[in-house]
């Protein structure tokens, strides 16, 4: 199965690949889930809103939780796209230390809504709406056309397949 996981790539639009690619025949590709974002508020923080206004976003301190040097790519290229940037206060390498972190604070950290239904309760935070300017996004499996038909290769897309569903 290893020899297969490294021929097949899971990854967001846009993340590691170019739509050129994935539009122009250079891989093979499926999308198998989309992800949205919400806000966790520590309890320090008083939020009365259901969602946060890109201005409200952006006027608080934020955790980062840094996946590429310096940025949470997906939030924070949607927000360069609008010529905007968080405050960032604190800055950890992972999202369940993040969520933890931000709970007795005025802090706010923006996370994929999946994670945030599996850990709000428990970690003490409110889930608030992230703006609307901040999109869900697909996430797609990739692969070379030559992998197309081998026996093994179709297994393994179906096992990720059956396992995205079982989420």
């Amino acid at each position: 199965m290893r020899r297969f996981y490294k021929q097949t790539l899971c990854i967001p639009q846009n993340l590691l690949l170019t739509n050129q690619d994935l539009h122009h025949g250079l891989l093979e590709s499926e999308m198998l889930f989309t992800l949205d974002f919400v806000c966790l508020v520590g309890a320090a923080l008083r939020v009365r809103a259901r969602r946060l206004t890109l201005k409200q976003y952006l006027e608080f301190q934020h955790v980062l939780v840094e996946l590429r040097e310096g940025q949470q790519a997906l939030v924070d290229r949607a927000l360069s796209q609008l010529g905007a940037k968080r405050q960032v206060a604190l800055t950890l390498p992972f999202f369940v230390p993040a969520i933890f972190a931000v709970a007795q604070t005025d802090l706010i950290l923006t996370v994929p809504r999946k994670l945030a239904k599996i850990t709000a309760v428990m970690a003490g935070v409110r889930v608030v709406e992230a703006p609307r300017e901040i999109k869900s996004f697909p996430y797609f499996m990739a692969w070379h056309p030559r992998l197309t038909n081998e026996p093994a290769h179709k297994w393994f897309r179906e096992q990720l397949r059956s396992a995205v569903l079982a989420a």
